[in-house]
């Protein structure tokens, strides 16, 4: 407790930490012999995220996890939103063993 006007202000950033809902629209396609995940970031706080990192890994029909990729989006502004894409390296028996229904998506912030 502070006496009045002696207030004992802090920062946003210090009270709250940057946050971004789940990725949304994923579509994980195959184009020749390339893996493309497609998704929606989107912030639904007040503060700015300066960045995203989001992690796709696909995996085998017995859902054996084959190969990992990023992306980064950066500044994604408060209420915002932000399409993104990772893209796999070529690989023509990775584009057809991979299951395209259990591509997992994970994020972390900054």
């Amino acid at each position: 407790f502070s006496p009045i006007g002696e207030e004992d202000w802090q920062s946003a950033a210090i009270l709250f930490h940057p946050q971004v809902s789940p990725p949304t629209d994923l579509i994980t396609t195959v184009e020749g012999n390339r893996i493309r995940i497609s998704g929606i970031m989107r912030n639904p706080t007040p503060l700015a995220v300066k960045e995203a990192k989001i992690i796709g890994i696909l995996s085998t029909q017995n859902d054996r996890e084959v190969f990992a990729a990023q992306t980064i989006i950066e500044n994604l502004s408060a209420f915002g939103e932000k399409p993104f894409t990772i893209i796999f390296p070529e690989d023509k028996e990775l584009a057809r063993t991979v299951d395209l229904k259990v591509t997992k998506v994970y994020v972390s912030v900054k």
